[in-house]
């Protein structure tokens, strides 16, 4: 036979493993939702940034011939220029980084430009382009970094 204090023992043990367990069901939900939030960003840049190299790997391979990839600068930032001739005008594709977003600006030639001005392609704090070689190009964006092999020379802005 049982008494009111042993009943009252017995409820108490139960709400108190009751606790324990919502406790520990609690502590591994915050941690399982800490490590999937860092996951998520971290694949998130990663997509960002693959994006970003795979579209100046397009762009590139595109405008592969002698004398039109040349390096500089724009408005402080590096960047590509891709010179092409277009019913006897000469135009400028810039490809550069700019407010956290890799930037492409497709402009005749010689006209006063912002940076604001490029369209967002993908984000990036910033894009390193140096030349590795006569006919290569690295370009790193974060913490990627890509070889890109052109049959023309790369050459620098004056």
């Amino acid at each position: 036979m049982r008494t009111a204090g042993g009943r009252r023992i017995d409820t108490v043990l139960v709400w108190a493993v009751f606790c324990l367990f919502a406790a520990a069901a609690l502590t591994a939900l915050s941690v399982g939702s800490e490590i999937y939030r860092r996951t998520s960003a971290a694949t998130r840049e990663n997509a960002q940034e693959q994006l970003c190299l795979t579209f100046l790997r397009t762009k590139l391979k595109g405008a592969d011939a002698a004398g039109r990839v040349t390096l500089g600068d724009f408005m402080g930032s590096p960047a590509l220029f891709i010179r092409e001739e277009i019913d006897g005008a000469n135009y400028l594709t810039i490809l550069y980084c700019h407010d956290g977003w890799t930037r492409e600006l497709f402009a005749q030639e010689g006209l006063e430009l912002a940076p604001n001005d490029g369209m967002k392609i993908a984000q990036a704090d910033a894009l390193a382009l140096e030349p590795a070689g006569e006919n290569l190009l690295c370009i790193k964006a974060g913490s990627q970094r890509m070889y890109i092999a052109l049959r023309g020379r790369v050459g620098e802005e004056p």
